[in-house]
Formats: structure tokens, sequence, C-alpha cells
């Protein structure tokens, strides 16, 4: 009578090492998979190990290191069929030399660089007869239609024009009563001193230098 024990067999098992090229190329493919991301370089370490225990598992089944390799950078053609159903053409996608491109180096093509803050530029600063001018048009509620600054010595004089419409189809506009009593002073001060002070006297350009731009009306 024979006695049934049961019995183990040891298998040695083989250590393979598989060609970091090789896991490159697989852990690009998994990274054009999953869209291009834009992948930290902890991430990047992770998907090169996955894409490791995904080549392990091939070699587990019985593959060789070559057969793997010439199934993830094999030549892949697509039919390209014409609009017109009478005419077809075939074209061929080209080759990938995906075993010579480094895939750290692709990963970090896409990585964002940093944002630049672009800061506002400081607006100019305005001297007293600019600071006045805005004033004055603040004032009026609208810009001035005409300024010109002059220079009398070592100071500056600020001439503003402005129209007052008084009448407009069947509506009426008009100046407050202050800013007409402040233009009528205006107008008094100037005739004054026009009796004094010649045009050819003063530092002014030459085209203001005659009597109809001069004399006040």
């Amino acid at each position: 009578m024979l006695n049934h024990h049961p019995y183990q067999v040891y298998l040695e098992s083989r250590v393979i090492h598989l060609p970091d090229d090789l896991v490159q190329i697989q852990a690009y493919i998994r990274w054009e998979k999953a869209g291009k991301p834009n992948y930290s370089p902890d991430q990047q370490l992770l998907e090169f190990e996955e894409a490791r225990k995904e080549l392990q598992v091939e070699l587990e089944k019985g593959k060789s290191i070559e057969a793997i390799r010439n199934k993830i950078t094999k030549r892949e053609k697509k039919p390209n069929v014409s609009k017109n159903p009478d005419t077809k053409r075939f074209s061929s996608v080209e080759r990938i030399q995906r075993k010579k491109r480094d895939l750290m180096q692709l990963l970090n093509k896409y990585t964002p660089g940093p944002v630049k803050e672009t800061v506002p530029e400081k607006p100019p600063t305005l001297s007293a007869v600019n600071l006045f001018c805005k004033a004055k048009e603040e004032q009026s509620g609208g810009p001035a239609l005409r300024k010109n600054i002059y220079k009398l010595a070592d100071r500056e004089l600020l001439g503003l024009e402005k129209y007052v419409m008084t009448k407009l189809f069947t509506r009426v506009y008009a100046s407050l009563p202050e800013e007409v009593n402040e233009d009528n002073q205006l107008h008094q001060k100037v005739a004054l001193i026009q009796q004094f002070i010649r045009p050819e006297n003063l530092d002014i350009q030459p085209i203001y230098q005659n009597e109809t731009s001069w004399l006040i009306d």
C-alpha cells in the first residue's frame, strides 16, 4: 500500500533586471494616457515605479524583454479615409523613438514657470498749476476746452478757456451764479493787467504775440 504524502517543489526564482529606458518608455505611455498632466518630482517617481510594476507583471507572464520592447515601440498604422468615397488613402503614423527621450525632460517641459507680477506704474506728480487746473475742471463738471501755461519769470500763468452754452433747442443751460461772478472778476483783472503788460515783453510763443489773441473783446 502506497502512502500519499504531500510534497513541495522549490523552483529557483530568477530576478530579471528591467532596463531603465524601457521603464521610461512605459512611464511615458502612462503619462500620455493620463492626458499629459504636470507631475511634481514625487509624483514622477511614483509613476516610474508603477511603470516598473506593469513591466514586471508582463515578465511574470513569460514574456521576454525584447518581446515587451517590440510591443510598446512597434509602428502603428491608421487608415486615413478621404472625404471622396471613390478614393481612399492610407497614411502611416511616424514612428516615435520613445527610448531616446528622457522622461524627466518631457514632464518638466509642461511645468508652469513662476508668474511675473506686474507692478502698476505710479501716476506722475502734478505741479501746483496742474493741480489747480484739475480742481477747476472738477468744480466746473468737465475738462477745459483749451488750457495753456505761460512762464512769467519764476512763476507760471495758467490760462483756461471754456464755452458756456446758454441755449440749445428748447432746453436752457446756465452756469452757477458763483462761477459767473468769478468769471467777471477774472475778466476785469486780466483787462487791467493788459493795460500795463504787453505781449512782446513776456516769455510767450510768437504765435500768441498779436492783438487779436492778446486783447479781450
